[in-house]
């Protein structure tokens, strides 16, 4: 009993140990992630900033539930589907705007998975 004693702290300071990393790794991977800014003119000459928040692939993916393969699929199709992304200068990747992602998907609830 007194052996469990003594390791119970070991194991929590670990168990705390492991979730800080893990809340650091959240915050890393934020701070490394690009920002991405929409500045337009309004029709009073004012300026307007809005940040534009993406999603990757993989993200999409899990938001609606599906695999990725899936959602290449309705890249394929983007006529019909109407699903848009963007791919940033200089890179391969596909990157899908949250609020368009989110209308997107309340549009397509009954779209069939491919």
């Amino acid at each position: 009993m007194s052996s469990n004693v003594r390791t119970m702290p070991n194991e929590q300071s670990r168990q705390i140990q492991r979730t800080i990393e893990e809340i650091l790794q959240g915050i890393r991977r934020k701070l490394e992630a690009p920002l991405y800014l929409q500045i337009s003119s309004e029709k009073n000459g004012s300026l307007s900033i809005r940040h534009i928040q993406f999603l990757t692939i993989d993200e999409f993916a899990e938001m609606c539930r599906v695999e990725k393969r899936t959602v290449y699929g309705w890249l394929d199709d983007a006529e019909r589907t109407g699903l848009k992304c963007y791919r940033p200068p200089g890179s391969r990747s596909l990157l899908f705007e949250l609020n368009e992602t989110v209308e997107w998907i309340s549009n397509n609830s009954n779209l069939e998975q491919k």
